[in-house]
């Protein structure tokens, strides 16, 4: 299979990953999925195969001031660009061989076409017109000029000058590139800024030139400035060349050779004509190569997090659920140990003492008075309506800290999950900034991408905008907890009193000693209790057993409906195996670019 079958089909791949797939028809993701991204890749791709059968070209770029438009003039051996038109414009401004002279100006609902004259002072004119420029779609011009037979000549705003709207056509314009020349302002190398969009140019497999200019404004050697540029951004650049664009362009115009000579225009025009002009179609070929697999490392690289993400999901869906069930199982120990204490020490208590007192305070012969006192009283405790009316009291306590219990468990399981995510995105941050920087381990084909400066920008929609849905996933969980609780009255079971009551009652109506008596009250409420405590243990314990479920099945609801946006365990399995397959598609594709390259 030739190079340009390959490449088409790797994009035709591309274009029906799962990912795109999913953003294509609105399909829900486990993870939110970065649209931006793979739009911007995807277009990337389909603009190089358009690409293909196009005549070279050659951009220039670099920061406002740096003589872009004169080191054009100078190349193309004409004043066919006036300067600074592009930044002053805000365009991209595409110069190429023709031989009667014409402008075009590419707007979004028509096209404007002149003598070039007219197109520029058209630009002129609408200078300061935003909206005019926001429909333009690019400037072209061409001219009878033998320099640009090789090669079309692109001039571009400088990078302080250009909008979002525009920003993005420059960078749509430099997927369709095939040698940029970038040109630096020799009195202040080093920009940070700058340096950042020269990476980014990198990444897309361009094989960049950079020119140091105004070297004539400088009593620096030359020599010394390629040699700090070299050491800052020689790892980007394929040459680094140092002129004098003016001087350059002076030399042109007056066809002086000596002065074209001390400029340093003959030194870049050399390396044009040795590798670029007189070998257009093998540096085309050869930029095509290197541009297809750029973008498919980056893509490889895009659904290799985004798949390693989903497995962190599922991870950290399992470990919810252990986490959650632990703590079911010690909030359920510790409602029957509070229950079970209560109802061993405090439940009845101050109601027996009563009744103690009473006999206590009873003499001989109010003795019997109090004892049927004592007897109505009995019976009226250990009525089911007053004996279940104690025990819902305490159940409602008991679920007011069930509930308190379980928000203060979601929020440790919260804090423990939003841990677990910090530590998985600095760990995939620190994974992919060693694949990006390490060059000598570099998998894939992965050379492109080589800077800290991308540090964690794949991972935006795997774990950036993700580690946000994972920090507010637990939020509903802690209001699940009160969902169906103490919505209706605890129902212990009936009480079945009848004859320990009446048997103790009769031995009481014959006793006349106080201690007895009292001993005799200590005995019935003593086996009353301990003859129910079975039966209301097993009521309460498969209150909170029910109670525990529910909790549990909600927050399993949240967690999946909030952490894979309602995505069940097998639909993140199929994806799963559906973006493996694609991987290996992809990797195929570029070891058979490969074969082909050796």
């Amino acid at each position: 299979m030739s190079t340009i079958q390959t490449i088409i089909n790797a994009k035709d791949s591309m274009l029906e990953s799962p990912l795109q797939q999913m953003l294509r028809g609105g399909v829900p993701a486990p993870v939110p999925i970065d649209e931006d991204i793979l739009i911007a890749e995807k277009e990337k791709m389909s603009k190089l195969v358009e690409n293909m059968d196009s005549s070279l070209k050659v951009v220039i770029m670099g920061e406002v001031k740096a003589g872009k438009s004169t080191l054009l003039n100078a190349l193309a051996g004409s004043n066919v660009s006036p300067s600074d038109i592009a930044e002053a414009t805000g365009t991209v401004i595409e110069i190429k061989y023709n031989p009667i002279p014409y402008g075009k100006i590419l707007l979004n609902d028509r096209t404007v076409k002149d003598i070039p004259e007219k197109i520029f002072a058209e630009l002129a004119r609408n200078n300061n017109n935003q909206d005019f420029f926001k429909n333009c779609l690019g400037v072209e011009f061409g001219f009878p000029v033998s320099g640009l037979k090789e090669f079309t000549l692109v001039d571009t705003p400088g990078l302080e000058t250009i909008t979002d709207d525009n920003s993005n056509r420059t960078k749509e314009y430099i997927a369709k590139t095939d040698v940029v020349i970038w040109v630096f302002n020799g009195h202040h190398l080093g920009q940070a800024d700058v340096e950042e969009a020269l990476i980014e140019v990198n990444r897309l497999g361009k094989p960049i030139v950079a020119v140091i200019n105004r070297i004539d404004e400088i009593d620096e050697d030359p020599e010394v400035l390629i040699e700090y540029l070299e050491e800052e951004m020689g790892l980007f650049v394929e040459e680094i060349i140092a002129i004098s664009a003016a001087g350059a362009n002076r030399a042109v115009q007056l066809k002086d050779k000596d002065l074209l000579g001390e400029s340093g225009l003959s030194n870049l025009i050399g390396y044009l004509d040795q590798n670029i002009a007189g070998k257009s179609q093998e540096v085309k070929k050869g930029v095509l190569f290197n541009s297809a697999q750029a973008l498919m490392n980056r893509d490889l690289l895009i659904h290799e997090e985004y798949l390693k993400t989903l497995g962190f999901i599922e991870e950290q869906i399992e470990q919810i659920q252990l986490k959650v069930n632990t703590y079911s199982g010690r909030i359920h120990d510790h409602i029957l140990y509070e229950f079970e204490r209560w109802y061993d020490t405090e439940f009845l208590k101050e109601e027996k003492e009563n009744l103690k007192n009473k006999i206590r305070k009873s003499n001989i012969i109010q003795l019997k008075k109090g004892m049927q006192e004592v007897e109505q009283r009995i019976s009226s405790i250990f009525s089911q309506q007053s004996f279940s009316k104690m025990i819902n009291e305490k159940v409602t306590d008991l679920d007011n800290l069930y509930i308190s219990e379980w928000k203060e468990a979601v929020e440790k399981v919260k804090s423990s999950v939003l841990f677990e995510i910090n530590e998985y995105k600095n760990n995939a941050e620190k994974r992919l900034e060693m694949k990006l920087s390490n060059e000598v381990k570099l998998n894939e084909g992965e050379s492109d991408l080589m800077t800290g400066a991308s540090k964690g920008a794949w991972l935006g929609g795997a774990t950036g905008a993700a580690s946000a849905f994972y920090a507010a996933a637990l939020g509903p969980a802690a209001s699940t907890v009160t969902i169906g609780m103490a919505a209706t009255a605890f129902l212990p079971p009936m009480l079945l009193i009848g004859a320990t009551f009446g048997a103790v009652s009769s031995f009481l109506k014959f006793k006349s000693d106080k201690s007895l008596a009292e001993k005799n009250i200590d005995d019935i409420f003593k086996n009353v209790k301990e003859e129910q405590k079975k039966e209301i243990f097993k009521a309460i314990n498969e209150k909170y057993s029910t109670q525990d479920e529910q909790i549990k099945e909600n927050i399993q609801s949240v967690i999946v409906g909030s952490f894979a946006n309602g995505i069940d365990s097998e639909g993140i399995a199929s994806l799963k195996i559906k973006i493996d397959k694609y991987m290996y598609e992809i990797k195929k594709y570029i070891e058979d670019l490969r074969l082909v390259e050796v």
